[in-house]
C-alpha cells in the first residue's frame, strides 16, 4: 500500500497532499492500440466490466476506470496485476483528487523543470543522469525549463519532489493529467436582450446594474490592434458573428493562422468533440464560443449579438477537448503562448493548483506585451465556496466573480481573499445572452428560439463566472484600446479603482475592498473616464545619482544614498528604479529601497549567488512590491540602502535612479451644459460633473459663467458626493450683467466645509432664477480641487 503521507506536490514551496481514489485508475497503453480498444478490453475483464466510468483519453492514450460505489481497488488486485503484466499497458497510475478545488489528478511519468538561472548546463545534466530522467523537450518559451521522463512511473511524484526540495530549481512538478473545471452554469431561461451591457431592468432585473457599456462605447469600442485570447475548448470560428474578429496571424507562412489546438498540437483551434445530450455543457466543446461572443463579438452589424470589445481580435487557444483531463504542461504552455500573441488573456476554467501553470502566468505578466505585461484574467469558480480556485489564486491573476442583473452576488460564485471584482452574469432573473456553436444541433441551444434563437447561433442561458472573465477580459481590451502603452497592473488598478461598490449593505467593504466583491462590479464607462484623465495629465519625475560609493565588506550597517525630490504630486506608476552595483559576489547583497515616510521595498535579497555585478532595472511588475507606493506623495528623500553581508568579496554603488509618473495634486473637471434657466422659478437647474479619481481635499475653487440680466434675481449652490451643500451666490450683485466669478476657500469660506471630503463622486451645481422678467443660461462651470 502507498505511502499516503508522501503523497504531495509541492505549488509556490509548500505541499499539497493528495489523496489517492480507492476506486479509480488510469491504465497507459502502447501507441500501437487505441484507447477505444483498451477500454473494450477492460469491459471485457470480469472485475471491470460494471465499472462506473471507463473514460477515454486518446491523446495521453490512457483510460481511466472508476469502479462502483459498492466495490474498491483491493478488490480487485489480481486483475491489477493482470493489466501490469499486459504487454500493450505501459503503467498502471493511480488517480487522486485535490482537496481544495476536488479535481482528479493523474501522475505519468514526465515532470516538469523549472531550472534556476544561475545553474549552468552541465550541471543540470549532471543531476538528470544521478536522477536516471531522460530530457523530452527543452520548453519552446522559457528557458532552463525542461520536460523530463523518469525511468520508473512509480517514483514521479517522488523524484518531482525531489528536484523541488534541491537548491537547483526554481520549481518542479508532475506532469499530471489534470481533470478541469468549466465555469458555465446555464440555465433555460429565455432572454432577449443583453441586460449586462445595458440593465434597463428587463426580465425582473434593477436598472443599472450593469457594466456601462452603452457610456463606455461613446468613448472606445475597441481596437481591431488589440487582440483577447480566448483559452478554452475552442471557438467557433465560422460563427457569422465572430468572423470578421477572429484573429489571423501577419505572419501569412505561419502554421498558427487563427490561434493553436494545443491539446491535438494542431492548428485548428474549432470546437470539435460532441455527445449527446448535445444541450449540456458535459461532454461537449461549447464553452469558449459563447466566451469569445462575450469578449468580442462583432458589433454594429445589425444581427445577432455584440461583445464588450466588439472591434476587437479575438485569439482561439484550444486547451480542451469537451470535459477530457489535460496536462500542467498543455495549460501552461497554451498560456505562454497566448501571452505572445495577445493583450488579454481570459481563461473560464479551473484546476488543481500547479506551479508550471502559476509560473505560466507569472511569465506573461513579466515579459507579455514588450515587457508590459499581459493582463490574465481568471474566473473564481462556481462551487458556492468562500475561497477562490486556482488558478484565479495566483496573486498576478486577475480574479473575476458572478453578480446578478440585481447587483449582487451570484450564489454559486466563489469568493475570499485575492477576488479582485465581479461582473454581470446569471443566477439573478436572467442569464447571459451570447454567441453559441453555430453547427446545427450542436451547443446550448440545438435550435430552439425559446433557448436563443431558431437557427441554434445563439445562446440566452450562458453564465457562472465563465461569461463574467471574458466581459472583464473585454474591458481589458477597450481600456488598451485607449492607450496600449499601459502596463498590466495598470489596467488591473484602472479596474479595481472604478469598480461599482454594489450591495454595500450587505457587501462587508473595508477600505473599499469587499472579500465577497473584491473592489466591486466593473465599471467599463468608468475605467475608461480613468484613462482618460490620466491620459490628459501625468507628469514624469527622473532623478539619478552617482555616488561611487564603495560598499564595506560584511557589514549589517551598509551604505545609503539618498535622492530628494521637491516636486508636488501624487505617485500614479513606479517606472524604474534602477540600481548599478559593482561586485565579485552578488549574491552577497541586501538591496531595498526607504520611501520619505519610512516604508522599506525589498528590490534584491542575495539573488544571483556568486554572479559579478548587480545592474538591474526594477519595476512594478517585475517587482510586486513596489506597487504599494502609488497613490502616495512622490515629495521628500528616497534612500537606497546596500549591505554585503558576508566576507571576502568586495563592491561599489556605482548609480542608481527612480522614474516616476505623477499626477498633480489638482483635480479639475469643468462642463458646459448651456442650460437656460427658467425665469422666476425656484427649482431652477442643476448641472452635473463626476470625478472618478479619489481623494481627500485640501483646497476648493469653483469658477462659473452665467449670461444674465439680472443676477440678483440669482441663487447659485454647489453640492458634494457627500451632500455638502455650499451657497455661492446668494441675489447679490442687483441689476449687473452676467455672473462669471471664481470662489475659493480664501475668498468664499464656506467653501471650507468640504474639506476633508472625498473628491470622488457626483457634484452638482443648482442655479435658480426667484424674480420675474430678466432671462439668463448656464454656460460652463469648473471645480478645481487640491487633494
Amino acid at each position: 500500500m502507498a505511502n499516503q503521507e508522501k503523497e504531495y506536490y509541492y505549488v509556490g514551496g509548500k505541499k499539497v497532499k493528495l489523496q489517492r481514489l480507492s476506486d479509480s485508475f488510469a491504465a497507459r497503453h502502447k501507441t500501437d492500440i487505441s484507447s477505444q480498444d483498451m477500454a473494450k478490453r477492460l469491459a471485457a475483464k470480469e472485475d471491470f466490466g460494471d465499472a462506473e466510468e471507463r473514460k477515454e483519453l486518446p491523446g495521453h492514450r490512457m483510460v481511466v476506470v472508476t469502479l462502483p460505489h459498492s466495490r474498491r481497488l483491493a478488490d480487485t488486485e489480481s486483475s491489477l496485476r493482470d493489466l501490469e503484466g499486459d504487454e500493450d499497458i505501459e503503467f498502471i497510475a493511480p488517480v487522486f483528487r485535490e482537496p481544495r478545488s476536488g479535481l482528479r489528478l493523474i501522475p505519468t511519468d514526465e515532470i516538469t523543470v523549472r531550472f534556476k538561472n544561475t545553474v549552468s548546463q552541465s550541471d543540470i545534466e549532471a543531476f538528470n543522469k544521478d536522477n536516471e530522467v531522460e530530457v523530452i523537450e527543452k520548453n519552446r518559451y522559457v528557458p532552463n525549463q525542461f520536460l523530463l521522463r523518469v525511468k520508473n512511473p512509480n517514483d514521479t511524484l517522488m523524484l518531482a519532489n525531489k528536484y523541488q526540495e534541491s537548491d537547483l530549481t526554481e520549481f518542479a512538478e508532475p506532469n499530471f493529467v489534470a481533470e478541469a473545471k468549466k465555469g458555465a452554469l446555464p440555465d433555460d431561461e429565455y432572454l432577449g436582450q443583453q441586460w449586462h451591457l445595458h440593465n434597463t431592468g428587463q426580465g425582473g432585473g434593477s436598472s443599472g446594474e450593469d457594466v456601462g457599456a452603452m457610456e463606455a462605447w461613446g468613448l472606445t469600442v475597441g481596437s481591431p490592434e488589440i487582440t483577447i485570447a480566448i483559452i478554452d475548448d475552442g471557438v467557433d470560428i465560422d460563427h457569422p458573428d465572430l468572423q470578421e474578429n477572429i484573429w489571423e496571424n501577419p505572419e501569412s507562412s505561419a502554421p498558427d493562422r487563427h490561434g493553436w489546438n494545443f491539446y491535438d498540437d494542431t492548428d485548428d483551434p474549432r470546437p470539435r468533440k460532441f455527445a449527446p445530450p448535445y444541450d449540456e455543457l458535459a461532454g461537449n466543446d461549447s464553452h469558449g464560443t459563447p466566451c469569445a461572443g462575450v469578449a468580442a463579438a462583432v458589433g454594429a452589424n445589425a444581427t445577432g449579438v455584440a461583445g464588450i470589445a466588439y472591434r476587437c481580435k479575438i485569439l482561439p487557444v484550444k486547451i480542451f477537448l469537451a470535459d477530457d483531463l489535460v496536462p500542467f504542461s498543455v495549460l501552461a504552455d497554451a498560456i505562454r503562448y497566448a501571452g505572445q500573441k495577445a493583450d488579454v488573456l481570459s481563461n473560464s476554467w479551473g484546476i488543481p493548483p500547479s506551479n508550471n501553470v502559476a509560473q505560466a502566468i507569472r511569465d506573461v505578466v513579466q515579459t507579455g506585451r514588450g515587457g508590459k505585461g499581459t493582463p490574465v484574467f481568471v474566473a473564481t469558480g462556481n462551487d458556492y465556496k468562500s475561497s477562490i480556485g486556482f488558478p484565479a489564486s495566483v496573486p498576478e491573476a486577475i480574479a473575476v466573480g458572478a453578480s446578478t442583473n440585481r447587483g449582487q452576488r451570484s450564489s454559486y460564485s466563489n469568493y475570499g481573499e485575492g477576488i479582485d471584482f465581479v461582473a454581470p452574469s446569471n443566477g439573478g432573473t436572467r442569464g447571459i445572452f451570447a454567441t453559441d456553436v453555430s453547427i446545427p444541433g450542436r451547443g446550448f441551444n440545438v435550435g430552439n428560439i425559446n433557448s436563443g434563437d431558431a437557427e441554434g447561433l445563439y445562446t440566452n442561458s450562458f453564465g457562472g463566472t465563465s461569461s463574467a472573465t471574458p466581459l472583464a477580459a473585454g474591458i481589458a481590451a477597450l481600456i488598451l484600446s485607449l492607450n496600449k502603452a499601459l502596463r498590466w497592473d495598470q489596467v488591473r488598478n484602472y479596474m479595481r479603482s472604478t469598480a461599482d461598490k454594489i450591495d454595500q449593505e450587505s457587501g462587508n467593504y473595508v477600505n473599499g475592498y469587499s472579500l465577497e466583491y473584491g473592489y466591486g462590479r466593473v465599471n467599463a464607462f468608468k475605467a475608461l473616464e480613468a484613462v482618460q484623465v490620466d491620459d490628459d495629465d501625468g507628469d514624469i519625475i527622473e532623478n539619478a545619482v552617482n555616488p561611487a560609493e564603495s560598499i564595506p565588506d560584511h557589514n549589517l550597517q551598509g551604505i545609503t544614498s539618498a535622492i530628494n525630490i521637491d516636486q508636488d504630486g501624487t505617485i500614479q506608476s513606479i517606472e524604474h528604479v534602477n540600481v548599478d552595483i559593482s561586485h565579485t559576489y552578488r549574491g552577497d547583497l541586501l538591496v531595498s529601497l526607504r520611501t520619505p515616510w519610512d516604508e522599506v521595498v525589498e528590490l534584491h535579497q542575495g539573488q544571483g549567488g556568486g554572479a559579478d555585478n548587480l545592474v538591474e532595472t526594477y519595476t512594478a511588475s517585475t517587482t510586486q512590491a513596489l506597487q504599494q507606493l502609488e497613490g502616495k506623495s512622490v515629495r521628500g528623500t528616497w534612500l537606497l540602502q546596500v549591505i554585503d553581508r558576508w566576507p571576502r568579496d568586495n563592491g561599489t554603488l556605482n548609480t542608481w535612479g527612480l522614474k516616476f509618473k505623477i499626477s498633480s495634486n489638482i483635480v479639475r473637471e469643468s462642463v458646459s451644459p448651456g442650460l437656460h434657466i427658467p425665469d422666476d422659478d425656484p427649482a431652477g437647474i442643476t448641472s452635473t460633473l463626476n470625478i472618478s479619481r479619489p481623494g481627500e481635499i485640501q483646497a476648493a475653487k469653483v469658477a462659473v459663467d452665467i449670461s444674465h440680466t439680472y443676477i440678483g434675481d440669482l441663487t447659485v449652490a454647489l453640492t458634494s458626493p457627500a451632500n455638502t451643500t455650499v451657497v455661492l451666490h446668494n441675489k447679490t450683485g442687483g441689476d449687473a450683467d452676467n455672473l462669471q466669478a471664481e470662489y475659493t476657500t480664501v475668498s468664499h469660506p464656506q467653501l471650507g466645509n468640504l474639506l476633508g471630503e472625498d473628491v470622488f463622486g457626483e457634484w452638482k451645481l443648482a442655479v435658480a432664477d426667484h424674480y420675474g422678467f430678466d432671462l439668463g443660461k448656464l454656460n460652463r462651470w469648473e471645480i478645481e480641487l487640491r487633494v
